[in-house]
């Protein structure tokens, strides 16, 4: 188990202060007295992010595989334990960034040095900190420190639950954002109360009805039920005290104009991309993200400063859910059947049947593009994964001799996977990406639709019942309107 050190008391710390370092300047100030002032720390902290977030990181935790020291708690506190703000000041504006050290201007870099106080927990003043070496060599850490920490206490360890539910958020958060869904309310239900999105054009939006409202954005008027936009994968989390902080990829697709000749897929691509960086909660609701901030590759986003300890404010406990929740040996085997449809499906293993097994023997599979494509049981579906079957023309015919497919196929991509039990099962709704491999060897990716799907829970494990595939320019047909329902909002 990982362990955070407790806190003592500043005067604790006083104690192991070397005397010479504190007499060195005669008169010590305590940091804790407020020595900078917000604005200063706001400004510091976009210096921070155009000038030191690459090398250690957005959350000032650095990288002990490339020995890039943190800035911040423990590792920070110890190292610098003792010594003046003009030490630090002296090695930030002399050797930062490393890249081009010594490139700043003086106000900049005191800026930087204040965003550094505030994000170790040091509290604010009325005034701005000045860079004047006098002043600043009378301003001694240790003795000046809120709370320094040198003992341990337990950290709270994430179970694999805690991980799968974390996972769902994100899958709530782009169908939620993509479809606007209950008016944004499956969205905005992703943050606690007071929790903000940081856009990647750095605008903040606070709170569930201001949420909500970005979700109902539709400038573009194609959020609903089957709009795909956000991908997110490489899902990342680190574990605290009730808390924990994420990370994950993002692409986002545009979808073009349909044309006389043109159809939407080949009009369709990935066009942007990014990071999400997160703060995450555990709350009387579940898990919920505190603060997510969306950054692009070299960007410098204007994220809010260095939120305060996580209170969860009084309120009622929500009522149990009308129907079982998933266990994480629910979600490890449903993400496995996921995962299996494409590879499966891709290289029409075992004729077609290693795929027409991840059904239940009277499945259904449906592509609402093609009328014809609507196969139930196995043994035509593991035809049609096989190749035998074509469908075309107004009609479904056999075709004798299929091509065999590529086992290295990569044409179902299957991310953002949101689970919803239900009385009949598991509703579960997954987009795709499309990829494709040219003779030649290119690779090229493209956005795809969305599957809606019915697992349900068999002798042989969990099992679609059924999948219907449609994409943004297709209407939801009446037999998959029932899985369109609001979200459960846990």
């Amino acid at each position: 188990m990982r362990r955070r050190p407790r806190w003592i008391a500043a005067s604790a710390v006083a104690a192991i202060l070397p005397a010479g370092q504190m007499s060195a300047a005669g008169h010590t100030t305590t940091l804790q007295s407020g020595v900078y002032s917000e604005a200063q720390a706001r400004r510091g902290e976009s210096g921070y992010l155009r000038a030191c977030e690459r090398c250690h990181a957005v959350d000032l935790r650095g990288d002990l595989a490339e020995e890039i020291p943190a800035l911040a708690e423990d590792d920070f506190l110890r190292r610098w334990d003792g010594r003046t703000l003009d030490d630090l000041f002296l090695k930030v504006s002399r050797t930062m960034p490393a890249t081009a050290p010594a490139s700043l201007t003086a106000r900049e870099y005191i800026d930087i040095v204040a965003y550094l106080l505030k994000a170790n927990g040091f509290r604010s003043g009325p005034e701005d900190l000045d860079a004047d070496s006098a002043r600043l060599q009378r301003i001694a850490f240790g003795a000046a420190a809120p709370q320094a920490r040198v003992a341990d206490e337990p950290t709270e360890a994430l179970t694999a639950l805690d991980y799968f539910e974390i996972r769902q958020l994100n899958a709530r958060f782009v169908h939620g954002l993509d479809s606007a869904a209950d008016q944004g309310t499956l969205f905005a239900g992703v943050f606690t109360a007071d929790g903000v999105y940081v856009d990647a054009a750095g605008a903040v939006h606070e709170g569930r009805a201001a949420l909500a409202e970005y979700a109902r954005r539709d400038p573009d008027r194609r959020k609903g039920p089957t709009n795909v936009k956000h991908y997110i994968a490489n899902d990342v989390v680190e574990p605290g005290q009730g808390s924990a902080r994420g990370r994950g990829y993002v692409l986002m697709a545009t979808r073009g104009q349909v044309g006389a000749t043109t159809t939407a897929a080949a009009r369709d691509d990935l066009t942007d991309g990014g990071q999400y960086w997160d703060e995450l909660v555990r709350t009387r609701e579940g898990w919920r993200i505190r603060r997510r901030t969306l950054v692009r590759p070299g960007a410098s986003p204007a994220v809010p400063t260095v939120l305060p300890p996580w209170r969860e404010p009084e309120g009622p406990i929500p009522p149990p859910p009308s129907v079982p929740s998933l266990t994480a040996d629910d979600y490890t085997e449903i993400y496995q059947l996921y995962a299996k449809y494409g590879y499966t499906f891709d290289s029409g293993a075992d004729k077609g049947y290693a795929w027409a097994n991840l059904f239940t023997p009277d499945g259904v599979h449906v592509n609402a593009i093609n009328p014809l494509e609507y196969l139930k049981g196995r043994d035509i579906n593991a035809l049609f994964a096989y190749g035998g079957l074509r469908l075309a023309g107004g009609f479904v015919t056999l075709n004798p001799a299929p091509a065999p497919k590529n086992p290295l196929s990569i044409a179902h991509i299957l991310t953002s996977i949101l689970l919803e039990p239900t009385e009949e099962g598991v509703v579960g709704k997954a987009y795709r990406l499309t990829g494709a491999v040219t003779p030649d060897g290119r690779v090229t990716l493209a956005p795809g639709g969305v599957y809606f799907d019915l697992l349900v829970r068999t002798a042989e494990g969990w099992r679609y019942q059924e999948s219907w595939y449609l994409r943004p320019e297709i209407a939801v047909p009446q037999g998959a309107k029932r899985f369109v329902s609001p979200h459960r909002a846990n």
